[in-house]
């Protein structure tokens, strides 16, 4: 039995690896490892489906039992819908889009706008229909203004400086403080420069990071900005990744960028979805829908993973279980 089983996953590998050879330079589109019709249920963890992806999916090693929240690195100003401002210490004010509901205790999600974007953005990227959702379920949608000393809109995308995850930090503390949000529901998203920012945040990020959307972001390649640090490599946060094809190029590459994006994440064994819309520069009209079922799906430190038997409505069919 054990000498069928390993020539069984020898095959197994043999197949992946074709599949996924020089993957940083392939394109996939129209097709999908898992089935996305025919599911009856969405809940996290009873997808139903006649093909399980097990070997698909990478093993998961054991997270902390908790996210570590920073402290408040300034004072907390009131929660309310719109603009508030966060002051950190040691770098300059700045202005904070918010959407909150009328209780606590739901999820934050976190967005990066892209370049000359605005916080405002955040009703296109995340969807108005599913904010209202995060806000009626107690939770916070935290979106930011960049600061006009940063290159590439935010600092990381050309420099080492964290000016605005420390905004993120103090936001996030507050949260916890004014709102008391589900700290296992924290979820980051962006697009285009945001899109690297979000990618950097998650990393960076990941002792407090449940998981993460990519719009036209990633990373650039490490001959030309070194990837970042993991906070905590323990924790295997799972990705859901938008591209439009070859022709998703504004200032970077960003189909190389989500490429690139996927070997770091996947060699630390973190599950990636990796869906390319075709559409070019642009987020999909089935991204905000499917970026919430991900979220809701995938708090801190889920396991198993909910989608190793199949995957909901809500994620298109061009989308790749690690391909």
């Amino acid at each position: 039995m054990k000498k069928k089983w390993y020539t069984i996953a020898s095959l197994l590998l043999v197949i992946l690896l074709s599949l996924s050879c020089n993957f940083s330079r392939r394109i996939t589109t129209g097709q999908t490892l898992v089935p996305t019709t025919g599911l009856v249920t969405t809940s996290a963890t009873a997808y139903a489906t006649e093909s399980p992806v097990e070997s698909a999916v990478p093993s998961q090693t054991a997270t902390p039992s908790q996210p570590r929240i920073p402290p408040a690195s300034g004072p907390c100003p009131e929660f309310k819908n719109g603009f508030v401002t966060f002051s950190p210490e040691g770098i300059s004010p700045r202005s904070v889009f918010l959407r909150i509901g009328s209780k606590g205790g739901g999820p934050v999600v976190f967005w990066w706008h892209g370049m000359g974007g605005k916080a405002e953005n955040v009703l296109i990227g995340l969807g108005q229909d599913e904010i209202s959702e995060i806000t009626a379920q107690g939770g916070v949608v935290i979106s930011f203004e960049s600061d006009p000393a940063a290159e590439g809109e935010w600092f990381l995308n050309t420099t080492d400086r964290q000016d605005d995850l420390l905004v993120a930090d103090l936001a996030l503390a507050c949260a916890v403080q004014e709102k008391q949000v589900d700290i296992t529901h924290i979820h980051v998203a962006g697009f285009s420069a945001g899109g690297k920012q979000a990618a950097q945040m998650a990393i960076r990020r990941s002792s407090y990071v449940a998981s993460v959307v990519l719009y036209s972001g990633g990373l650039f390649p490490e001959t030309m900005v070194p990837h970042p640090p993991y906070e905590d490599p323990g924790n295997q946060f799972p990705s859901l990744v938008f591209w439009g094809g070859p022709g998703d190029i504004v200032v970077a590459n960003n189909e190389l960028a989500a490429h690139d994006y996927y070997d770091f994440v996947s060699s630390n064994g973190n599950l990636a979805i990796m869906c390319n819309h075709g559409r070019g520069h642009t987020i999909p009209p089935d991204g905000p829908a499917a970026a919430w079922r991900f979220f809701q799906d995938h708090p801190w430190g889920i396991s198993p993973e909910p989608y190793l038997k199949g995957v909901p409505p809500e994620i298109p069919n061009y989308c790749l279980v690690n391909p």
